[in-house]
């Protein structure tokens, strides 16, 4: 039932707008993206074994560690798309949206789990084959463009899906999906950049202090 409706979205049988005209439930979007995360999460831990049966302690360990890995990524996930969803629907409302808050959280995360569903699977088992021949590792590279376009294609179809849950324009529609999250994820990168040069900085100065303490002390 998921994965055709999955593949009717990523191939736009299904647009965003139609997504969100036939109102989905929340528990059933986050039902679908469950689903098309776990097959994820099974299939990054067999390639996780496979890399790491290798490793001291043998197979135990690298299903262990695998397990573990897969329940906090599950974790950390979900709650990541739940906050970029919340976030979108916030800057749709910046720009003048109109959206119902239900609606737009569920339509962003059923698009979500359309993508998780179809390329996530796809990636992981591109990892799942260079982890088993490891040989063929190049065709990792041919996948990491495939992958960028699907991003790419993502940001279309998440575009459109705001404009139609916020009965925005494109232009603001853009604004909210793309050009907000690109200015706070700049903002971000420079205040982080300017704490660790601030640091950096202070370390040097205490350093020279130090040294120039001990200099005086010898002289």
């Amino acid at each position: 039932m998921f994965f055709n409706e999955w593949l009717d979205i990523l191939f736009y049988k299904k647009k965003p707008e139609q997504v969100v005209a036939e109102k989905p439930a929340l528990g059933q979007a986050l039902v679908s993206y469950v689903v098309a995360l776990i097959l994820v999460l099974i299939i990054s831990s067999i390639s996780n074994v496979l890399v790491l049966k290798s490793v001291p302690g043998g197979l135990a360990v690298a299903v262990t560690g695998s397990t573990i890995g897969a329940l906090i990524a599950f974790i950390v996930v979900i709650l990541f798309v739940l906050i970029v969803a919340l976030l979108l629907h916030v800057f749709a409302l910046i720009v003048g949206g109109k959206g119902d808050f239900g609606l737009t959280i569920a339509s962003i995360i059923k698009l979500d789990a359309a993508f998780t569903g179809t390329i996530g699977v796809l990636s992981a088992l591109v990892g799942l084959i260079i982890a088993a021949v490891p040989a063929l590792a190049m065709i990792a590279l041919a996948w990491d463009a495939v992958e960028f376009i699907a991003g790419l294609y993502l940001l279309v179809l998440m575009v459109l899906l705001i404009k139609a849950a916020h009965k925005l324009s494109t232009g603001r529609a853009v604004i909210a999906v793309i050009v907000i999250p690109l200015v706070i994820g700049i903002v971000l990168a420079l205040v982080v950049g300017a704490f660790i040069m601030a640091m950096l900085l202070g370390v040097a100065g205490s350093s020279s202090y130090a040294h120039a303490g001990l200099f005086s002390l010898l002289g």
